[in-house]
């Protein structure tokens, strides 16, 4: 495809599949890249995101999900959270249910009942997004916010049962 784009002039986009694609990549949620898109390796950019977050940020990059699923099926994990990934969507969905069912405490945040929330240890409802505020950045990185539609509900979002977990185990989100 580059080698077609470059020799006719064409432009090439990428266009995710699912909604939070491109927002994941903007916040960090690959192994090699900082929030705002800016890789692990450049120095600047982690003293940047250090002097935000008040921390040292490592200079190593974490797993991608291939990764996670071979350390856990492996053992090497006591546990994972696993919030809206159906297994059947990775690479290898039959190492990745092995790796859900070998791991040895796993807890999902869920909106439907799926193959990992039949398999955790602990489920926690999180709402749709119909019942919560939030932002989806789109293909272009246009950030495209949407309201609360359903105001009757008590379900929380994902991010306060993160923080939620993450307070019990003592670490500030």
């Amino acid at each position: 495809a580059l080698t077609l784009a470059g020799t006719t002039g064409a432009k090439l986009a990428w266009v995710p599949r699912r909604a939070g694609e491109r927002g994941a990549l903007e916040t960090g949620c690959l192994p090699t890249l900082l929030p705002g898109g800016r890789p692990v390796a450049d120095a600047a950019a982690r003293v940047d995101l250090g002097t935000v977050w008040g921390t040292t940020v490592p200079h190593e990059p974490g797993r991608d999900g291939d990764a996670i699923v071979a350390a856990a099926a492996a053992g090497e994990l006591a546990a994972l959270v696993v919030a809206g990934v159906d297994p059947v969507d990775l690479p290898d969905p039959v190492a990745a249910a092995a790796a859900i069912e070998n791991a040895g405490f796993v807890v999902s945040l869920e909106v439907r009942a799926s193959a990992v929330s039949r398999a955790a240890d602990v489920v926690f409802p999180v709402a749709p997004v119909a019942e919560k505020a939030g932002m989806f950045v789109d293909w272009e990185g246009r950030v495209r916010p949407f309201e609360k539609v359903l105001r009757d509900s008590n379900a929380l979002p994902d991010l306060r049962v993160l923080a939620g977990i993450a307070d019990e185990m003592g670490v500030d989100l």
